[in-house]
């Protein structure tokens, strides 16, 4: 029986991406859209894990794990994402801003990088316990590709198709962008979808 995969690391890490790359290369995501990839089960865990039994052979997007333990005794495959501490910091506030519609100041920028430092190597070493973890930074997801793809699948163990996952990446540098980078993807893909009379699911 094929392991539950997931996808995990603190908010705007890579995480989206990673999961938009495993469906597109044959590791079917279980979640809730095609947007954020995410599900709301997970807000269950960890009183409730029966429903990761419907994510065996599927990945599955966990993010901010500290907050799920402890983790069910299940065949896990970890792939854990890390970005550097400021960029991913600046997103995040980027996203209470233009989501949330919370007023953040910038002051918040290094407390949070400081936090997201001291909590990787504690998410780390609570996920090698319960299965094996790929660490991937997002900044070589972005400029490697392809190579990245195969990593995934050597760890996977799973023949995927490599040049689709690879074009879910779009070049871009790895600094905090000034928008939702996943907003205009939709909106992308929501016109081609539109011209084709396909709908995009959501």
């Amino acid at each position: 029986m094929l392991p539950v995969t997931a996808v995990t690391g603190a908010a705007r890490c890579g995480t989206t991406l990673v999961m938009r790359m495993l469906d597109a290369g044959g590791v079917p995501a279980y979640a809730d859209n095609r947007v954020s990839f995410e599900t709301d089960k997970i807000l269950r865990l960890p009183t409730d894990s029966a429903w990761l039994r419907e994510c065996r052979g599927k990945a599955v997007k966990l993010l901010e794990p500290l907050y799920l333990a402890p983790l069910p005794s299940i065949d896990w495959r970890f792939i854990l994402l890390s970005r550097d501490p400021e960029e991913q910091a600046k997103s995040h506030l980027k996203f209470l801003r233009m989501v949330s519609g919370l007023d953040v100041s910038d002051t918040e920028i290094p407390k949070l990088a400081a936090s997201l430092r001291k909590d990787y190597p504690k998410m780390h070493k609570m996920l090698i316990r319960s299965g094996p973890v790929l660490t991937l930074r997002f900044e070589d997801v972005l400029s490697k590709p392809h190579s990245t793809a195969l990593t995934i699948e050597g760890f996977l163990d799973r023949r995927l198709d490599i040049s689709a996952m690879a074009a879910c990446v779009v070049p871009r540098g790895p600094a905090c962008l000034d928008y939702l980078l996943e907003t205009s993807l939709v909106a992308t893909e929501g016109q081609a979808s539109d011209s084709s009379a396909v709908s995009l699911p959501l």
